[in-house]
């Protein structure tokens, strides 16, 4: 069932002042294409697949086979223990799966428990800055001069003072959060 409705003509105010009505366009509803009369054409079964999305994977997929058929290696004359196979990565993968797991979980706890405080902390700051506009300057470059020290000076730095546990990587995703 197809369906034709036109946007009705509403007067609306420009920005010089002036009363402007709007045109009138007419458009279908069903969402069917109406070159084809509604049908997708047979011969072409990928034409909705965008190339912004297939180009990239089809050079994943060229990038993934010409590393495992050592292309890189030979190029860059790396050894295998340098950079691994994708096949090699993928048994160790299967073979370790459960302590990689384990881990995962307490990536994601470091990861959350660091965005959490570091929002907090954020919103803080925000609300001080607002309520003092020049404590709020202040803040402003001390955090962007937070922000300018890279991750892997940060981090032995918060390993000191928080230790090696979860603490020093909770800090450090709340120092970049």
């Amino acid at each position: 069932m197809e369906s034709n409705t036109t946007v009705r003509d509403t007067p609306f105010m420009a920005s010089t002042g002036k009363e402007v009505t709007s045109t009138s366009f007419a458009s279908t509803n069903n969402g069917k294409s109406s070159v084809t009369g509604g049908k997708e054409n047979p011969r072409r079964p990928f034409r909705r697949l965008n190339p912004g999305v297939i180009l990239p994977l089809l050079a994943g997929v060229l990038f993934l086979f010409l590393w495992e058929l050592q292309a890189f290696h030979k190029l860059l004359e790396l050894k295998k223990y340098q950079l691994p196979l994708p096949s090699a990565i993928a048994e160790a993968m299967r073979d370790n799966f459960s302590l990689l797991l384990s881990y995962t979980g307490y990536t994601l706890a470091e990861a959350v428990v660091g965005m959490l405080i570091g929002s907090a902390c954020g919103f803080l700051i925000a609300l001080a800055a607002t309520a003092w506009p020049r404590w709020g300057g202040g803040s402003l470059t001390l955090v962007a001069a937070l922000n300018a020290v890279p991750i892997v000076a940060l981090a032995p730095i918060m390993n000191l003072w928080f230790g090696d546990g979860i603490g020093s990587r909770a800090a450090i995703v709340t120092a970049a959060t």
